[in-house]
């Protein structure tokens, strides 16, 4: 896969959520997007949409060995009423799929790190029959990270994401 030394985050074309309020899930689910760079400093959180919770905040002032700047640019859900609430920290394109657990009526945030991912609660109850696909597709010149709900009868529906393209 190309290298990414620094990228310029694109946000997803708003025609790819127009139905996401119709979505056969049968859970409500609400993912937000955001992107991570890391470095030496002090986590810095940018919720310009005002869309995390107090619980979700104490998380990432409470996670461990975690810097940097994260900026929460997409909101998507599901349902109307409460939940299952995913947080996708992302920082560059995905180079194999993953699958993640759904969280049973609460909040996760997943991070990808350069080894993996890792999820703050580290562990939780969990939707036996829903999970999360993220996985990179390359169109063009753009590199668009995906986070789709895989549903239990086949199928899948985009709930969130992120494209990604060099810096020039």
């Amino acid at each position: 896969m190309t290298q990414f030394p620094r990228f310029r985050c694109t946000l997803y074309v708003a025609f790819l959520f127009l139905f996401i309020g119709c979505m056969p899930v049968g859970h409500d689910v609400t993912m937000l997007s955001a992107v991570w760079e890391p470095n030496s400093g002090p986590l810095t959180v940018i919720d310009d949409l005002e869309v995390l919770t107090n619980e979700e905040e104490s998380l990432f002032q409470d996670a461990e060995n975690l810097s940097g700047k994260i900026d929460i640019f997409r909101y998507s859900s599901t349902g109307r009423g409460t939940g299952s609430r995913i947080i996708l920290v992302l920082q560059k394109p995905v180079d194999d799929p993953v699958r993640l657990a759904i969280p049973k009526d609460e909040s996760v945030i997943y991070i990808q790190e350069d080894d993996g991912w890792r999820s703050i609660p580290s562990s939780f109850p969990t939707l036996n029959d829903l999970h999360i696909l993220v996985e990179t597709i390359k169109k063009g010149e753009l590199y668009t990270t995906e986070a789709k709900i895989v549903l239990p009868r086949g199928g899948t529906e985009l709930i969130g994401g992120v494209g990604w393209t060099p810096e020039p």
